[in-house]
């Protein structure tokens, strides 16, 4: 019965494909899982979305009824409070904040600030570099669309073989790895 069986691979030999991992590079590498990458956003985004709640706080403008009474003549009046001003400024130091650490950091040098506390590279997987700063922008750009058909999206990762993202990761070429 031993003369039916195929022979094994030389050592050192890549296995074929049908023999691969799921979630392993063909290099032995390993994707990252898809809490992995929840958790890298999360943090990621504490930062902004703390900016936001603040800015709300403070600065959402709110429209109260007020009424008066000035010694037997009384009226209402509507009144708007907050510093509008403030809300904004918040949101905008944000969406700087991530454009800088999702686009430039992260296309740079393939970590993200939340890439880096948890272990995590995301490269070209062709090149095996980091995106560079314009795809690394496309791709973070791209993950609001993800976001924006119903999150399936980034929910693909759970399924996918590679673990990539539906438009992010694969327009723009990009795998994450666990360091």
């Amino acid at each position: 019965m031993s003369e039916n069986l195929p022979p094994p691979p030389p050592p050192g030999a890549t296995p074929p494909p049908s023999a691969l991992t799921p979630g392993m590079a063909p290099d032995g590498r390993h994707y990252a899982s898809w809490g992995a990458r929840v958790l890298a956003y999360v943090i990621d985004y504490i930062g902004p979305w703390v900016l936001a709640l603040i800015g709300a706080m403070l600065g959402w403008p709110r429209t109260e009824i007020v009424h008066r009474d000035l010694g037997g003549y009384s009226y209402t009046v509507t009144e708007t409070t907050g510093f509008g001003v403030i809300y904004f400024v918040c949101i905008l130091i944000g969406l700087v904040f991530a454009f800088w650490n999702k686009g430039f950091r992260e296309g740079t040098t393939g970590k993200s600030i939340g890439k880096q506390i948890t272990g995590y590279t995301t490269l070209n997987e062709q090149t095996n570099q980091p995106l560079g700063f314009g795809m690394g922008v496309a791709r973070w750009l791209l993950l609001w669309i993800d976001f924006a058909i119903c999150y399936i999206g980034v929910l693909w990762p759970l399924w996918d073989p590679k673990r990539q993202c539906l438009l992010s990761d694969r327009i723009t070429g990009a795998v994450v790895y666990k360091d």
